[in-house]
This record gives structure tokens, sequence and C-alpha cells, in this order.
């Protein structure tokens, strides 16, 4: 019970700072920081596709309703817990991920966790940036803000993993 009730904060933490916060901020024309993903990101190593999927969906519809943006978020958040295990499976480190079933810079560690973060923000970025702009001859635009964006976003999620890294034990 109180890992689920972490779960619901940590969520509300996230949703909360990106609605209030990030969205609030105009950085540039081209940096468009998402943090919420990241509660999808540290879910279990080995919690299903479907229930990744149902997560991700109502994550998305609460941003989506947070944000007047008609399913973009949600949509986006679909495609990153579809991709989320199969990318854990590429990533796999030769030695496996270790007792800690959860993702983060603790296991499998620092730079796994960069890359990981990155590949799949790039993908959900990606996603909504192309519903946002919805236009093919924008397709380089598209490409300069999810890129900016992706890092942005990962340089954020890094600084708060580090920030509230769970004590060794």
């Amino acid at each position: 019970m109180k890992r689920v009730l972490n779960w619901i904060f940590i969520g509300a933490a996230l949703i909360f700072m990106q609605s209030f916060l990030l969205d609030r901020i105009a950085f540039s024309y081209y940096i468009f920081p998402m943090i919420y993903p990241l509660l999808l990101l540290i879910m279990p190593f080995k919690m299903s596709k479907w229930g990744l999927m149902f997560l991700g969906f109502g994550i998305g519809l609460i941003m989506d309703i947070l944000s007047n943006t008609g399913g973009m978020h949600a949509s986006a958040m679909l495609v990153l817990a579809f991709f989320r295990n199969n990318t854990i499976r590429l990533l796999e480190p030769p030695i496996g991920y270790g007792e800690d079933n959860v993702p983060g810079i603790n296991n499998p560690g620092v730079q796994w966790f960069f890359f990981y973060s990155f590949m799949l923000l790039f993908l959900h970025h990606l996603v909504f940036f192309s519903w946002e702009i919805f236009s093919l001859n924008r397709i380089i635009f598209i490409l300069f803000k999810t890129i900016f964006s992706t890092f942005f976003s990962v340089f954020i999620i890094m600084l708060l993993s580090f920030l509230f890294k769970p004590s060794e034990k």
C-alpha cells in the first residue's frame, strides 16, 4: 500500500510541476520540456505492456484535460508505453538489471538511464510535436523542436533523479 501511495504522490507531483510550472514558462520557441513521462519511465521493469498502456493513457488524458490539447499527450504516452518494454530489452546490460526492479540512476546506472530516457522521450516528443504542428511542410521544425525539447527534458529528469535519488542500502 505504501508503494502505491508513493507512486500516486510521484505522479501527482510530476503532473503538477508540468501543468503549473513548466507549461507556464516560455523557455524558447524550440524548447518545450515535458517531465510527466518520467512516471512511466520509472515503473518496475516487469510491468506488463497493457498495464503501462493503461497508465500512460490515464496520465496523458489528465495532461490533455489540464492543457486542453485534445489527445496529444494521451497518444504520445501510449506510444511511449508501447515501446518501453522493448527499449528495456534492447538496452539490457549483459549482467541483467540486478536486484532492484525499478529503472533509475542507481539501477542499472546513470549512463543507461540517460540513454533509456532519451530514446523514449525522443519518441514521445516526436509524436506530440507531430500532432501539435501536423504539417509535413514543417518536418524540419518538428525535428528541431523534438531534439531540443528532448535534451532539455532529459536534463531536467536527470537533475530530478539526482535530487531525489533513493538512499543507498
